[in-house]
C-alpha cells in the first residue's frame, strides 16, 4: 500500500509538500499543488475538512478517519486520512498520511448488499428457517418458525435454545442429529420429530 504524504499549513491549509504518490492519486502536479493549492481545494466535502483541521489542532490529535476526495478529473473518491499538527519554523503545519480505500469500500458495499439480499429471502421464505450457534442458541428466526411456534414476533425467539420447542419424547434424537451436525457436518436429508409450540401443544415437523 502507497500512502499519500503530505504537509500543509493549519492557518491558510496550503500544501506545503507532498510525495510521488500523492501527486498521482490526486492527478494534479507537483507544481500545481504546491504552487497555491490547500487541502480544501481538494476535498469533495470542504467545511467538513476544514473542521476536521481544527479540530485535530484543538485536540492535538490525528484526524480525518475517512473522507472524500475530488480528483483533478473531477471524480470523487473515498480516502482514508491520519495526522497530526506540529511547529515547523514557527508555524503550525499538519502531517498527514492518505490512501485511497475505493476498493474496499466497494468490497463492504457489496458484502452488505448480499447481506440484505439473503435477508431479505430468508425472512421472506413460506417454509421455517433459523439459524443457531454450536450450542442451540438461536440467532435468527423468520417469519414462519414464529408462527409454527405460536410466538407474534421472530424476536422473541432469537436468544432462546432450539431444544426449548422440542417434545421430550425426541430430544434424544434431536440433539443427537444436532451433535452429528457439529462434530460430523452429516446432517440428514429428512429428520421426522414432534416439536412443542409455547402452549405445550405437539406437532410433527420434518427437518432438512
Amino acid at each position: 500500500q502507497h500512502y499519500c504524504v503530505a504537509s500543509f499549513e493549519v492557518d491558510t491549509c496550503r500544501l506545503l509538500d507532498v510525495n510521488d504518490a500523492y501527486v498521482q492519486m490526486y492527478g494534479y502536479s507537483r507544481a500545481e499543488l504546491l504552487g497555491g493549492m490547500t487541502i480544501v481545494d481538494l476535498s469533495a466535502e470542504p467545511d467538513k475538512s476544514r473542521d476536521a483541521v481544527q479540530q485535530a489542532v484543538a485536540d492535538g490529535s490525528i484526524f480525518v478517519p475517512l473522507r472524500y476526495q475530488r480528483r483533478k478529473d473531477g471524480s470523487i473518491f473515498p480516502v482514508e486520512i491520519v495526522g497530526g499538527p506540529y511547529l515547523w519554523n514557527g508555524r503550525q503545519v499538519m502531517f498527514t498520511l492518505a490512501h485511497d480505500i475505493t476498493q474496499r469500500q466497494q468490497a463492504e458495499d457489496e458484502l452488505r448488499e448480499r447481506e440484505a439480499l439473503y435477508r431479505f429471502l430468508v425472512t421472506s421464505l413460506s417454509e421455517v428457517f433459523f439459524t443457531c450457534d454450536a450450542q442451540g442458541l438461536l440467532t435468527f428466526t423468520n417469519a414462519a418458525m414464529a408462527h409454527m411456534c405460536g410466538a407474534d414476533d421472530p424476536q422473541h425467539l432469537v436468544g432462546r435454545y432450539i431444544f426449548e420447542f422440542v417434545a421430550p419424547s425426541d430430544m434424544e434424537l434431536a440433539q443427537s442429529a444436532f451433535q452429528q451436525a457439529l462434530t460430523q457436518l452429516i446432517v440428514p436429508n429428512s429428520l421426522e420429530m414432534r416439536l412443542l409450540k409455547q402452549d405445550g401443544q405437539q406437532y410433527w415437523v420434518e427437518v432438512k
